[in-house]
């Protein structure tokens, strides 16, 4: 059975409504959903550490969880949904300092946690580069309708993945259950079956940002 490991956004948990909608709609694979730790340190030393202890077919993440994504170095196939490109930046702006809720139960018994000063700064103080190889086994799916991180983040996938492996839902920065369903799972099934070592394939239409 092939293996699907699921890195959770901000604020979630590995039995959150994403990881659920995994499990539930990819019967035929292994979906493997960790809960994450919050601070951004021991978050990308715990993710690290679970992709080299076994091997998957896809690694899925979500917001700051594909944002972490980015910094585990090349492993086979990626796909990363509303990656929040510029994570210490956006946090900080459109999300603030301060006492955060946890969307979902964690396993762990907490609440709340806090974003504060190091928190942001130990995600702005992240690097990551990508080669032709990484972007070869990446693929990013992103909403210009994004009411979080907006267009710009968009502008910064097509920039930092290149086009061609760019596709486009029209969702919440959260992303809808139907959208899951019907456009982000169909894309998941597809990409774990692609010879990534073949030409790269154009999965994504062309947004202009300047009509509006």
């Amino acid at each position: 059975m092939k293996k699907v490991l699921y890195i959770h956004g901000l604020g979630g948990s590995g039995d959150g409504r994403v990881a659920t909608l995994l499990r539930n709609n990819l019967i035929e694979y292994r979906i493997i959903a960790p809960e994450i730790p919050i601070e951004p340190k021991q978050a990308l030393a715990f993710i690290r550490d679970i992709i080299s202890k076994d091997e998957y077919d896809l690694v899925v993440g979500s917001s700051l969880g594909a944002y972490y994504l980015m910094y585990c170095g090349y492993m086979p196939k990626k796909l990363l949904i509303n990656p929040a490109v510029k994570a210490g930046e956006y946090i900080e702006k459109y999300i603030g300092k301060g006492v955060q809720k946890f969307r979902s139960v964690r396993s762990d018994g907490e609440t709340e946690y806090t974003i504060d000063d190091a928190f942001i700064s130990d995600l702005k103080n992240m690097e990551f580069s990508l080669d032709d190889e990484d972007r070869l086994s990446i693929r990013c799916i992103v909403s210009p309708d994004d009411e979080l991180f907006g267009k710009q983040n968009v502008e910064q996938c097509i920039k930092k993945f290149h086009g061609r492996n760019v596709s486009f839902i029209h969702s919440s920065h959260s992303v809808e259950d139907d959208i899951i369903i019907n456009d982000i799972i169909p894309k998941i099934k597809e990409f774990i079956e692609e010879d990534i070592f073949c030409a790269p394939i154009m999965i994504g239409p062309y947004v202009d940002f300047d009509d509006e």
